[in-house]
């Protein structure tokens, strides 16, 4: 596709919609924060359970070399299909939703309150 490549890609715009209603949700819990600052803290929290789910779903972690049992030779396997999100791999869309989350909830808990 044009925006994104393999099944993975799809499924990491999806997790973040997904990741943001939930926040939308937990905002709700926030209320006494005003407004504007309880939606923040519900995407802060939104991204980082994302992040949690694409690198617990998403990121690949079989090695690419294993080792015969039998013969103890290491032998080479081909990698993957590489999936991406606007040409991003999706193995970096967790430090992405990361740093989207973590500056979220700082720029919300270091602002001066009301």
């Amino acid at each position: 596709m044009l925006i994104w490549k393999g099944d993975r890609g799809l499924f990491v715009f999806l997790i973040a919609i997904g990741g943001l209603i939930f926040g939308a949700l937990v905002s709700g819990l926030f209320s006494s924060m005003g407004r504007d600052r309880s939606l923040a803290v519900g995407v802060g929290f939104g991204f980082l359970i994302a992040a949690f789910l694409v690198y617990r779903l998403l990121v690949d972690h079989s090695p690419s070399n294993k080792l015969d049992e039998i013969t103890g030779e290491v032998i080479g396997v081909k990698k993957p299909p590489e999936h991406s999100l606007f040409f991003i791999p999706v193995r970096f869309w967790t430090f992405i939703y990361l740093f989207i989350g973590i500056t979220s909830l700082i720029s919300v808990f270091s602002a001066p309150g009301k």
